[in-house]
């Protein structure tokens, strides 16, 4: 059986197309991490100047 040169295309592009999802989803999934360790960092900052501001005993 004798496969059509076109399908060789959409399967190019079928991979290539999956590929690219694949590719912005990580892009995004690292992104919201970053927003996460930088929101975390700031709290950790906070609580640090918290509790520098509290009284020696």
């Amino acid at each position: 059986m004798e496969v059509p040169p076109d399908t060789y295309w959409d399967l190019f592009a079928a991979y290539s197309a999956l590929w690219l999802i694949i590719v912005i989803a990580c892009w995004r999934l690292m992104g919201r991490y970053k927003q996460l360790a930088d929101r975390l960092s700031l709290l950790e900052d906070r609580v640090q100047r918290a509790a520098d501001e509290l009284p020696d005993n």
